[in-house]
């Protein structure tokens, strides 16, 4: 039992004066006498003081002290454990500085384990539930017993190049009964708008330390066969001047760059290397220091994926306008058997699954020259980087399926049309080869867009070098519903749907997705946050602790109430003998006054 206002001990002076009341009052006999007159005073009548007589307590003293004694007790405010504590909700933050090591080698979230298992102990909840604050959302891990919830969390891989802490503390409230607790475990100190309410404890166990990180790595392809390797390394408070740098094969060999690269005055350093054809998997690699996750990155050759394009044109001039912007790619193939994208002039017959994509040349109905305005929507990657400003355009009368990305004025000019069941079709205004369009620069990124559109729905990711936590496409077969991903943790299934998901993997390190039996695409993950790998910020602390008063109460239940009822049932007896007292004392009078 526990007691929540302890000074209320104090009360307990009461029942001494009561005590004190009973024992050192006057104490008189009567004496009936005839007369005063021959009696002589011996000794002076005891009136009370300091001279104590001898304890002689009425049974109403008793009844007194004992209602005196309940009210102190229900002043003292009794509270008794909950048979049910009700239910710990853990907000763990999964970030990768929760990894970073200090100078003794711990970690926060080994720290974070730790502090679980005491509050565990201390508040003997019968139930733990863990949200993970991961980079994408919350994330309900799977249920454990509560003895077994620390070692749980040690094992939980804190790689996210961010947390979503503000979204979990929400969906921790909104799972929470009025008396459950909330335990947020993090490295970081609360935003000042993040407001606890009682009975969410906010614990930090981070370390303000220097590091140094891989901020930017990308691996291009610049034509040729050749490619282009970019890195950039941050200094985040190591104060030195120079870095150290090594890149080299990923399968072992000569490295390609060693050295130390120069630090400018924002902490930055910058190291281009233009790379050979066919160079292997590369690695690049810092030296250790308090974070591991941002020392290394892994880069595999990354060439535009061809496309397979057959040009169905029956006009010759249209059809050498048409392969000549396809071969300024550098990424066609053209006249293959089994082509992924088909240009032509006529709407096919059917669209299937497994179908290639169509461009088709749609000749104007009524035309008529118009130089604009030009409404394009430019939130759709086929128009990316496309400027139609200038233009003067054969547009007609046309009623173009599926979406219109492309009008001028009101006249539509593009359209892609997403049959549910076969491939895309991409419909375009042409008059013939002498449009105007065919000699502006918006006619060979347009047909860029439209091969790289094509090369995303081929099986395989749509990147080979991804950032950890950014969603990249991957794509099948039409008609698989998942596919086999290969991860630095095992094998995983990715849900597809219509032959393509999207997934935004974080876990750094080279990965496989296994097209067909007996072919398998590579690509790899990197750690690229700068706001995790900076570890100045990192806080240790407390917030949100409950005060005695409100912890007592979620934790424990008010027992106040019947040490009240006690003190009130003891009064109202006390106060029928007091008043039984005087009829009894008249009934003696009246009985001598018959019997005289």
């Amino acid at each position: 039992m526990l007691f929540a206002f302890p000074y209320a001990l104090a009360g307990a002076a009461v029942v001494a004066g009561l005590v004190a009341v009973y024992t050192f009052r006057a104490r008189f006999r009567r004496r009936p006498v005839s007369s005063l007159m021959l009696w002589r005073q011996t000794q002076r009548p005891r009136l009370g003081g300091a001279h104590r007589d001898r304890l002689r307590l009425p049974p109403l003293f008793y009844l007194e002290l004992a209602a005196l004694a309940a009210l102190v007790l229900a002043a003292l405010g009794p509270h008794i454990r909950r048979p049910d504590p009700g239910t710990l909700t853990v907000v763990f933050d999964t970030s990768a500085s929760m990894s970073a090591h200090d100078e003794t080698g711990q970690t926060p979230q080994v720290r974070a384990a730790r502090a679980l298992q005491t509050a565990i102990r201390q508040t003997g909840h019968a139930r733990v539930r863990i949200l993970l604050a991961r980079a994408s959302g919350p994330e309900s891990a799977t249920p454990a017993p509560p003895a077994d919830t620390p070692a749980r969390l040690r094992q939980v891989l804190c790689h996210d190049p961010g947390d979503s802490l503000s979204a979990c503390l929400a969906r921790a409230s909104e799972l929470s009964g009025p008396a459950d607790d909330i335990l947020v475990l993090t490295d970081r100190a609360p935003d000042a708008g993040t407001h606890l309410r009682p009975g969410v404890r906010w614990l930090a166990f981070g370390t303000p330390q220097a590091n140094r990180a891989l901020t930017l790595a990308e691996r291009t392809w610049t034509g040729q066969g050749r490619e282009s390797l970019l890195l950039e390394v941050t200094d985040f408070g190591t104060a030195e001047a120079e870095m150290p740098l090594r890149v080299a094969p990923l399968a072992g060999g000569p490295a390609l760059f060693e050295g130390r690269l120069a630090i400018d005055a924002q902490g930055r350093a910058r190291q281009r290397l233009d790379l050979p054809p066919g160079t292997p998997e590369l690695v690049v690699e810092l030296p250790p220091d308090a974070l591991a996750i941002d020392n290394r990155a892994i880069l595999v050759p990354d060439p535009p994926r061809p496309v397979a394009v057959a040009v169905q044109l029956d006009d010759a001039a249209l059809r050498r306008v048409v392969e000549r912007a396809l071969d300024a790619t550098g990424r066609a193939l053209r006249d293959a058997a089994v082509p992924h994208l088909v240009v032509t002039d006529r709407v096919p017959s059917a669209t299937a699954a497994g179908t290639p994509w169509h461009c088709i040349l749609t000749t104007p109905e009524a035309p008529r020259l118009v130089r604009g305005p030009f409404l394009a929507d430019r939130a759709h990657p086929l128009l990316e980087g496309v400027a139609f400003e200038g233009l003067t355009w054969s547009a007609g009368t046309n009623r173009l399926p599926g979406r219109v990305l492309l009008f001028a004025g009101n006249l539509p000019l593009l359209s892609l049309e997403s049959p549910p069941r076969g491939s895309p079709i991409l419909h375009l205004v042409s008059a013939g080869a002498g449009d105007a369009l065919y000699r502006s620069p918006a006619w060979p990124a347009l047909v860029w867009n439209l091969l790289q559109a094509c090369a995303d729905t081929q099986p395989g990711p749509s990147l080979r070098n991804l950032r950890a936590g950014i969603t990249a496409r991957f794509a099948t077969a039409r008609q698989a519903s998942d596919v086999l991903i290969e991860t630095p943790a095992g094998e995983q299934r990715l849900r597809m749907r219509g032959g393509l998901a999207d997934w935004a993997p974080t876990q750094p390190g080279r990965y496989r997705m296994q097209i067909g039996d007996a072919h398998a695409e590579p690509f790899a993950v990197n750690f690229q946050a700068p706001a995790e790998s900076d570890l100045r910020p990192r806080r240790q602390g407390a917030w949100g602790q409950s005060p005695d008063t409100e912890r007592l109460r979620r934790t424990h239940r008010s027992v106040a109430w019947a040490a009240g009822l006690a003190a009130l049932l003891l009064a109202g007896v006390h106060h029928g003998i007091l008043g039984a007292i005087p009829r009894r004392g008249a009934a003696a009078t009246g009985e001598r006054s018959r019997e005289a």
